[in-house]
């Protein structure tokens, strides 16, 4: 897999990105969250899934990506005018869900091979790479913490993909 120079670029966006969210305030918070209500409300959906589901620390995590990953994509044209739906999101966690079943199947050599695939698919490799930076910096105290964690890295990955759909839309239509 290559990267490109985009990729290279995006590097440099995401970390500047990842630090801005760090820094966010209730203001911001506020106004951006009525922003994607009105422009992404499947978002709003899912942080208060992941509010009711997740312990504090990992509720702050999953709002934490999700704000990385609306802050990538909400200059997007298609993202302005094209919904992510509950749908379209459970397809996409579905085919993600296989891929991990047969993951856990594959040999080392097949993991990495089929990793090398599925990322490279992505279009926003920089975004997924500084998100799974910012799941390897927590240190899961527990069994149930790690699982959490692992999960969020799905759907975040599903997430992405559920923009980057948007993005094909607006380019084929």
């Amino acid at each position: 897999m290559q990267l490109t120079e985009k990729d290279k670029k995006d590097y440099f966006l995401v970390q500047d990105i990842i630090r801005r969210v760090d820094r966010i305030d209730e203001i911001y918070a506020a106004s951006e969250s009525d922003l994607i209500y009105k422009q992404q409300p499947f978002l709003i959906s899912l942080i208060l899934g992941y509010r009711v589901d997740l312990k504090p620390k990992n509720f702050e995590l999953a709002t934490k990506c999700i704000f990385v990953i609306w802050e990538y994509f909400k200059s997007n044209d298609a993202v302005k005018r094209i919904a992510i739906t509950k749908e379209q999101f459970d397809r996409i966690h579905e085919k993600n869900f296989y891929l991990l079943q047969y993951f856990e199947k594959e040999t080392n050599e097949g993991k990495v091979k089929l990793l090398e695939f599925d990322f490279g698919k992505l279009k926003s490799k920089a975004l997924y790479a500084g998100l799974m930076g910012i799941f390897e910096d927590q240190n899961p105290s527990n069994k149930k913490d790690s699982e959490a964690i692992a999960t969020l890295s799905v759907g975040m990955k599903c997430l992405i993909e559920c923009f980057e759909e948007l993005g094909k839309t607006r380019e084929s239509a």
